[in-house]
């Protein structure tokens, strides 16, 4: 991670934070203002974090999209694990939220591209060849597929403390 972030974590390394956020049963839902009506807007994606960054990826005609666009581009993040629920494990990360500013990245100028989108893939998808399928599918046949890039500046996560912890 960068030295950029303000964190709030003081019992979880950056390694652990970048394993949970890229494990593939938790949910993650962003959250922006919309540039048209002022109103929060949430939504579930599937992304993950790389290079000390958070992607996700959708459709470039999206509201999310048009709004970054039209610049609303302060983003939130939250990556929660349902397994955690009703019952907190002592010791696990129960959820990590990040936020920070977004960038759209389209195929023709980002060079990580298909890097990025295939890792985002291999975290939801769980046979190599229906990763490949879908990744030739969005890559030859969908061409309004884009990357949004999420540069953090802060990020907060903490476990669960256990029992009889100070």
């Amino acid at each position: 991670m960068t030295a950029k972030f303000s964190f709030n974590k003081p019992d979880v390394s950056d390694e652990e934070i970048t394993n949970y956020i890229n494990r593939r049963d938790n949910i993650t839902v962003i959250t922006f203002i919309s540039s048209y009506n002022g109103i929060p807007h949430m939504c579930p994606v599937w992304g993950g974090f790389f290079n000390g960054k958070f992607f996700f990826q959708s459709e470039d005609y999206s509201f999310k999209i048009k709004s970054i666009k039209n610049g609303s581009n302060k983003i939130g993040v939250s990556i929660i694990d349902p397994r955690q629920f009703p019952e907190y494990l002592e010791g696990e990360i129960p959820y990590v939220s990040l936020g920070g500013l977004a960038t759209v990245r389209t195929k023709k100028e980002f060079t990580e591209f298909e890097k990025i989108l295939r890792l985002i893939f291999r975290k939801y998808v769980e046979k190599e060849e229906e990763q490949e399928k879908l990744l030739n599918f969005v890559l030859e046949e969908v061409k309004t597929r884009v990357l949004i890039e999420v540069l953090p500046e802060w990020v907060k996560a903490r476990k669960v403390p256990k029992s009889g912890a100070k």
